[in-house]
């Protein structure tokens, strides 16, 4: 192939390229748009129900909602302490996230299930962040 021929080819596939990699670098940032859990507790009740239900730790399921849920427009977490643990055996237990959404980072919004004779446990919360 002699030069004036592989140039517009060439040029053709650095455009393709070049059109691939900006969309990617949008799809990257859009997902960092999303819902961004700051905090996440389980267990926690503002009235402790019998004497002998010792406080829980803020965030102490932090980790696992956030594995689940970062960066997504809509996340339904389900509460299973079997997966998340039980801090507080014997006890009403409820279950609190506050997160933020990319369109207002000073602002957070929280999810809760209030303690209750059921607890939370096999209860679901619902995360939205409108994603642009």
């Amino acid at each position: 192939m002699n030069l004036r021929k592989a140039v517009p080819v060439l040029a053709s596939v650095l455009a393709f390229v070049s059109v691939f990699a900006v969309s990617g670098a949008a799809d990257q940032g859009s997902r960092r748009n999303g819902v961004n859990v700051v905090e996440a507790t389980y267990g926690g009740t503002l009235v402790p129900i019998f004497n002998d239900c010792a406080p829980v730790a803020t965030g102490n399921v932090t980790a696992p909602v956030h594995d689940a849920c970062q960066g997504q427009k809509t996340c339904t977490f389900a509460v299973d302490q079997t997966v998340i643990g039980d801090p507080a055996f014997g006890c009403w237990k409820s279950f609190e996230v506050t997160y933020q959404c990319a369109e207002d980072r000073n602002a957070t919004r929280t999810v809760s299930i209030p303690a209750d004779p059921d607890g939370a446990d096999g209860k679901t919360v619902v995360m939205s962040c409108p994603i642009k």
